[in-house]
């Protein structure tokens, strides 16, 4: 069963971060060559090639290195999340203890223990609580209802930070015993980055330091509500998990590296129905989708727009798609793309934009209605 927050949020601030320059398609072919053994080389890249025109995804940013089979990350999570919390203070001229509560959420944290929240805290020297979502392409709706119930419920919080990140190219080995057919999708559609927003509630009288040291009020750039999450996965196998990274399978080491697992027929079969649930739910809320402006769902791959304007009758320009450029970035994805929008002219103060979030590992939809 759905749940709708009925607090909004005013958006205070919002950024994205994409490490290093766009990795092509063909950089990942040469990495396979150049990795792999010549034997199987040739069958690997045909594969990929033939994975890369089905998602239709050109290019990705990753933080890893292709010239080695498994390696550090550089900027690490932590980095990204530090990164997008700057830039949205420096651009509201706000101190870092001016965010009241930092609320993460990722599926390939820094540490398991502690998670990528109080890594970020250290950095930055954030002395104010903070708490981290283990979730992949759903942990926004989830951040966000929860922070629609802090601000303006205790005098000391006004401002709650959310932000995600994903570094899911570290989960990888590039070697012939790793690359099946599920490593070899996790090789072509994953990106790597991270987003977040500002937040503060809609009658808040958060402020912003202006050029000579005294203190206006923040201009919203928009407001957040209609805040949904929901779930169709019980009795479902999960349509994609994180293997030998947790107590179940913490000694299963056939793949050395933990990775990421699919489950295909299962996100087949059910895909879909997440999209299309939470679109029942928000035209209950008195929505329709040819009356909204844009539609924001969750970056799968660069086809999205296209497959829900079949479902739906809706004009495929209507969709905001960037996977085709960055990948799939799990729980950063709707962040990035938020942001982009935002910042690309093309949405109208007073235009409306549905958020479509979709998460196949348990099967778990949700997102909010934006008003620009």
């Amino acid at each position: 069963m759905v749940k709708f927050s009925e607090q909004p949020l005013k958006l205070i601030a919002s950024a994205s971060i994409l490490p290093g320059p766009p990795v092509t398609n063909e950089q990942l072919f040469a990495a396979l060559v150049s990795r792999c053994s010549a034997r199987s080389a040739k069958s690997k890249v045909r594969r990929a090639k033939a994975i890369a025109r089905r998602l239709a995804i050109t290019h990705r940013h990753l933080t890893r290195n292709l010239h080695t089979v498994v390696c550090q990350l550089s900027p690490d999570a932590p980095e990204l999340g530090v990164q997008v919390l700057s830039s949205m203070l420096g651009e509201r001229q706000l101190d870092v203890q001016d965010i009241d509560y930092l609320i993460t959420h990722t599926a390939t944290p820094h540490t398991q223990i502690p998670g990528n929240s109080a890594w970020i805290a250290d950095r930055i020297g954030l002395h104010n609580p903070h708490m981290e979502l283990r979730q992949a392409c759903t942990g926004f709706a989830n951040a966000l209802f929860i922070a629609s119930g802090l601000p303006g419920t205790t005098n000391s919080i006004n401002t709650v930070a959310v932000c995600g990140m994903e570094v899911g190219s570290v989960f990888f080995e590039l070697a012939d015993h790793f690359l099946d057919e599920e490593q070899l999708l996790n090789y072509m559609q994953m990106g790597d980055g991270a987003g977040g927003v500002l937040l503060a509630a809609c009658d808040s009288g958060v402020e912003s330091k202006t050029g000579n040291g005294r203190r206006g009020n923040l201009q919203s750039g928009g407001i957040i509500s209609d805040i949904y999450f929901g779930h169709i996965g019980v009795g479902r196998d999960p349509g994609f998990h994180l293997a030998g990274a947790g107590s179940s399978d913490i000694i299963d080491h056939s793949r050395g590296v933990p990775h990421f697992r699919h489950n295909g027929a299962m996100v087949k079969e059910h895909g879909a129905d997440l999209f299309l649930t939470a679109i029942q739910c928000i035209n209950e809320r008195g929505y329709s989708l040819h009356e909204l402006d844009w539609i924001l769902p969750h970056q799968a791959n660069g086809r999205i727009g296209q497959m829900l304007s079949r479902e739906t009758g809706i004009a495929a320009g209507k969709f905001v798609v960037d996977a085709g450029e960055l990948g799939n970035l799990g729980s950063a994805a709707i962040w990035v793309s938020f942001d982009r929008l935002i910042r690309s002219g093309k949405l109208k103060r007073g235009q409306k934009l549905l958020v479509l979030g979709a998460e196949a590992t348990k099967y778990m939809y949700g997102g909010f209605i934006y008003q620009h």
